[in-house]
């Protein structure tokens, strides 16, 4: 019913028995590895892709990363630790008497800065 006019329009033989459509196909293809080559290299160095991940899911790996980490012993810092006593106790035995007498005479002039002004 279409008197006269053309309803589909005619292959191109030429270009099917060559391998036209084919080659276009291929190069198509090529350039969208080349492209995707491109992207990944850019997108990943080293080969590392970053998964994301939802927050339960997030929370379930911390979880298990701390599960599985040794127990850190928490000291608290003594603030005080660089500074020197200004008062000079008496030594409870004859030994420390003694071992403080010794680092009197290694440190002359301690025993003046340690009196209260």
């Amino acid at each position: 019913a279409t008197y006269g006019r053309a309803n589909l329009p005619s292959t191109p033989m030429q270009d099917v028995l060559h391998g036209a459509f084919a080659s276009d196909f291929e190069d198509e293809m090529s350039a969208r590895y080349v492209a995707y080559a491109e992207h990944e290299a850019n997108e990943a160095p080293n080969g590392k892709h970053r998964i994301k991940m939802t927050k339960a899911e997030q929370m379930r790996v911390r979880a298990r990363k701390m599960a599985e980490a040794p127990p850190r012993i928490l000291r608290p810092r003594d603030p005080f630790r660089h500074l020197s006593p200004r008062m000079q106790l008496q030594p409870l035995s004859a030994r420390e008497k003694t071992e403080v007498e010794e680092a009197a005479v290694a440190a002359p002039g301690e025993g003046e800065r340690t009196q209260l002004a």
